[in-house]
């Protein structure tokens, strides 16, 4: 990240040194007091903890923070009172009895400086919000009237008020610019990777749960984070600002993310294996020459960010994060075959399963992809390309145990089905559910087009959840929270009244082809592997979580 920030400093960018610091509670503590909020047979299920209360929760002791203040005055203490972010390009040195109040010094890329202009792939037949509504069984009159949602990203993250409004008027959608709030960085109206993604989430997330302040966040505009390792950095500040607020969103959609850093080590670790190029060669390859591949740059990051995960949780916020576009085997889809170096790549992809993040997270509600071609509104299939795969990091949570130790049981036996040590099966699994990733509408730079990925699928989720919460809150209840050990508990007795099972597809596919590897995780009756629970029916959520 020093590096980052030399290079940076060329193009007038400027850098901060984030101190992340040691909390009162240990990470098992506060991992037992978000399940005591999330899970329905608890006595305190729902309710969900204050600003105030998670800053006391994570917070140092009082008289360590005085030191921090006294040590380094020019810092800025967060409101959750657990990182201070000093201005500059170097890492302090620590005083010795601070070291064991900052637990981790990061040097972030801040801001401003350009990003590369790029246009995400599209394909055609756009599918506008209200036909999802009515596939899913969502009343035209249902709206997030009273709700607040969230989508985020860095770099050239931004959209066009009147792009917006272009996407409500070609799908009749009944909302208005009051309810579009666009905070931070403006984003680059020229184009880019994040200005389109932006412009997906933005659209699929208000069309679906029109009514809803729908918030568009860009939170560092450099393009450090656009597509390399600064992404991670640059989240993580972002999530840790958000714990900050004294009102959080009802749900959170997370579009972007990459491989975990576990798997771009794994990945380098084969290729080096095989002699022709180094490790560190490898991981100049999937850091700075591969677009959002491995934009993790050490597993810290990833740790941490599950802690703030953990924190909004406890503040009752529900985070969906997209589940990838690579299948089981890659972020996106497979490297290039015209060189030795990607035909390596690819080798060894085939070989592990590659988990991405945020979607591995245990503290997260993982969103695949489904496709109407090929099957139905009512009877999707596994879109090709949906994320799938087992955590190289996380311990597999209690609420998912059942689900896929059955599905394993049931499968592992199936031809294409991944080899033993492919995957580690004591670990998280994902995804959670799916939705719609095949031909969904947007509107950039004034052209209506159609777009795929998860990215189209989780704000399509996210609006479901914001249309829920609303059903709750008339219902006299508070936000759903973090959902998955609720959401687990009800599927496995109610699959069919809650979900479109999903059960043809396999994940050895990715969004360019299912020719690259020949393993992968099958879309079959129940839970699996490639979708989830599979797609939502209304009129079973409202049953069970309104």
């Amino acid at each position: 990240m020093r590096a980052l920030c030399l290079i940076a400093a060329v193009h007038a960018a400027s850098c901060e040194v984030d101190l992340w610091l040691t909390s009162k509670v240990s990470e098992a503590e506060l991992e037992r007091r978000l399940y005591e909020v999330s899970d329905p047979t608890s006595a305190k299920y729902g309710q969900h903890y204050t600003l105030e209360q998670v800053r006391d929760l994570v917070s140092p002791d009082d008289a360590d923070v005085a030191a921090l203040k006294a040590a380094f005055p020019q810092g800025v203490l967060t409101p959750t009172a657990d990182r201070m972010i000093l201005p500059g390009t170097v890492k302090p040195s620590l005083p010795q009895h601070l070291r064991k109040v900052v637990r981790e010094m990061v040097v972030r890329v801040a801001g401003p400086e350009g990003a590369p202009a790029k246009h995400i792939e599209v394909q055609a037949s756009p599918i506008g919000a209200p036909e999802v509504r009515e596939a899913y069984g969502i009343p035209s009159d249902a709206t997030g009237a009273g709700q607040q949602q969230l989508v985020w990203g860095p770099g050239t993250y931004g959209v066009l008020k009147t792009d917006v409004t272009k996407y409500w008027s070609s799908f009749n959608i009944p909302n208005t610019l009051s309810n579009l709030n666009l905070t931070g960085y403006a984003g680059d109206q020229n184009g880019g990777d994040n200005f389109g993604e932006a412009s997906l989430d933005t659209d699929i997330i208000s069309g679906m749960a029109f009514g809803a302040m729908t918030e568009v966040s860009n939170t560092n505009n450099s393009k450090a984070p656009e597509e390399g390792p600064g992404f991670g950095y640059a989240q993580l500040a972002f999530l840790n600002e958000l714990n900050g607020r004294a009102t959080v969103p009802g749900v959170v959609s997370l579009s972007l993310g990459s491989l975990t850093w576990n798997s771009c080590d794994i990945l380098c670790k084969g290729v080096a294996a095989k002699g022709q190029y180094t490790y560190a060669q490898c991981l100049q390859e999937i850091q700075y020459n591969q677009r959002q591949v491995c934009m993790f740059s050490n597993d810290i990051v990833i740790q941490q960010a599950n802690v703030e995960f953990m924190k909004l949780g406890l503040r009752g916020v529900t985070v969906l994060a997209a589940a990838g576009d690579g299948g089981m085997h890659f972020s996106f889809q497979p490297f290039s075959p015209l060189t030795a170096m990607g035909r390596d790549l690819n080798e060894v992809a085939c070989a592990n399963t590659m988990p991405t993040f945020p979607a591995s997270s245990p503290y997260v509600t993982a969103v695949g992809g489904t496709s109407w071609e090929g099957g139905s509104k009512t009877d999707p299939v596994y879109w090709n390309g949906g994320g799938s795969s087992f955590s190289w990091e996380f311990p597999m949570p209690t609420y998912q145990q059942s689900a896929v130790n059955a599905y394993l049981q049931a499968h592992s036996s199936d031809p294409e089905f991944p080899p033993p040590g492919s995957f580690n099966a004591t670990l998280r699994a994902y995804p959670d559910v799916s939705a719609l990733a095949s031909g969904n509408a947007m509107v950039m730079q004034g052209n209506l087009i159609a777009a795929a990925g998860t990215s189209a699928a989780t704000p399509t989720f996210a609006g479901v959840i914001t249309l829920l919460n609303a059903e709750r809150i008339k219902n006299g209840k508070g936000f759903l929270g973090f959902w998955n050990p609720a959401l687990y508990q009800q599927a496995a007795a109610h699959q069919t009244e809650i979900f479109s099972d999903v059960t043809k597809g396999n994940s050895k596919c990715n969004s360019l082809t299912c020719a690259t590897c020949n393993n992968g995780f099958p879309a079959t009756t129940g839970f699996d592997l490639a979708t989830g629970w599979g797609a939502p029916k209304w009129a079973g959520l409202v049953k069970y979580f309104g």
